[in-house]
Order: structure tokens, then sequence, then C-alpha cells
């Protein structure tokens, strides 16, 4: 029970001593710099001359009283100026003197660690989203192809059954044509026309229609295999993105320690 009042003991016996070093550092200070003051005045007037016993005199008799203005301001000056840099020296919250350097060091690769951590990380989101829609685009492809390869070969019968209606046409109109041609040669003939005047006309060669040759099927299993393996990959990609995520997360775990050992 005795240890907490021996602990508080010891602080308090800290706090005084602390105070006192400051009351005694305060009054050097500002002897110091009274020193100077009147060190100025003993200067300007020996012109350049000043006796150590006449210096010692007037800081023992009086002190405060000085002979020009500006040495009062350079005593107020010095001793703002020496206080100032103790509370700035008290307030460099340096818990270990000497690594202050190498503590901001540290500070500023962790930032721009950050830094380059963030780029790296945008720059992966990036690549895996351009990824995953240069894929899903070729999945649309391939989809939107297969509509197109059945408009055509569509239409492709559709042209073709015109064609052949149309050769069709040409057909009766050269044989009509050759009939009337037959008919006039029989009129004017003196003799018998000849025999295969009594056969219908040949189809002449040139319209005879085409044969509509079979289109090799397109696999559409082979399709179906395609759009799984990109799904498959589209999906290898979002997992690999997520595996690699916490090497990422370093930072925060950099943040963590860092407020751990402050």
């Amino acid at each position: 029970m005795s240890y907490p009042w021996k602990l508080a003991g010891a602080a308090m016996l800290m706090v005084l001593v602390g105070a006192l070093v400051i009351i005694i550092f305060g009054f050097w200070l500002f002897g110091l710099n009274l020193a100077i003051g009147h060190f100025r005045d003993l200067f300007i007037a020996g012109a350049g001359h000043v006796q150590m016993a006449e210096l010692l005199t007037r800081l023992t008799t009086a002190p405060l009283l000085l002979s020009d203005a500006k040495s009062f301001i350079l005593i107020m000056l010095g001793t703002a100026l020496g206080l100032l840099a103790v509370i700035d020296v008290a307030a460099t919250r340096d818990l270990y003197p000497g690594y202050g350097t190498l503590g901001r060091e540290r500070q500023r690769a962790i930032e721009e660690y950050a830094e380059e951590n963030a780029r790296s990380l945008a720059a992966m989101m990036r690549l895996r989203d351009q990824t995953a829609e240069d894929l899903s685009g070729a999945i649309e492809l391939i989809r939107g192809s297969q509509f197109q390869m059945q408009e055509a070969m569509e239409g492709r019968t559709r042209l073709h059954h015109s064609f052949k209606a149309y050769l069709d046409h040409l057909a009766v109109v050269h044989e009509r044509l050759v009939q009337r041609y037959r008919e006039g040669n029989r009129r004017v003939r003196r003799g018998e026309p000849p025999a295969y005047f009594r056969t219908p006309p040949a189809r002449p060669s040139f319209v005879e229609p085409p044969v509509l040759t079979n289109v090799p099927a397109y696999e559409l299993d082979a399709r179906e295999e395609t759009i799984g393996r990109i799904d498959y990959y589209i999906k290898a990609v979002n997992e690999k993105f997520e595996q690699t995520m916490p090497e990422y997360q370093t930072v925060g775990q950099l943040g963590s320690l860092e407020r751990a050992t402050a």
C-alpha cells in the first residue's frame, strides 16, 4: 500500500525540482541580459573600454537604471528570445532525444508509401474493371453474332427463292418467245417444219437455278463453351483481385503500429 504514496511523493519532488530549476533559469536569463545591457551602456560611454569593477558596481547598486533605452530593449528582447527557446524545446515532444530526425524520416516514408500504395491500388482496380469490361463485351459479341448468323441464313434462303422465281419467269418468257417464232415460221414456210418444232423448247442452261448448298452448321455448343470459359476468367480476375487486396492494406497496419508506439 505504501508504493503508490512513494510514487506520488517522487512525482511531487520532481515537480518541485523542476519549478526551482525554472525559477533559477529565469533569474539567470534576466541577469545575463541585464549584464549585457549595462555592458552596452558602459561600452558606449567608454568608447569601447569597459572596466569590470564599474560593471559590477552598476549591477549591484542600480541594476535597473540604464543610460540608454536601447539597452533596455536589448534586455527585454534577449530575455524574450531565451524564454521562447525554452518553450520551443519543451514543446518538441521528442520522447527519444536524438531520434527526432529518424522519426520524421520514418513518417515521411510511411506517407510516400501510402501515396504510392493508393496509386497502385487505383491502377489495379482500373485494370480489373477494364479487363472485366472487355471480356463482357466479348460475350455480348458472341451472343450477338448468333442472332446475326441466323438472320444471314434466313436472308440467303429468301434471296435464293427470289432468284429462282426470277429464273423460272425468264424460262417461261423464253418458251413463249420460241413458240411465237415457230408459229411465224410455220406460216411462211413452204415445206414441213422440222420435227423438233413439235416438242416444247428446251430450257436454256443460263436460266437454270443454282443449287443452294447447305451451310456448315455453326456450332452452338462451341460458342456456349467459349462464353463459359470467358465467365470463368472474369471470376478468376475478381478472385485474384480480392486475394491481392490484403497486400495493399499494410498502410493501415503501419498506422496501427504508429499509434501503438506513440
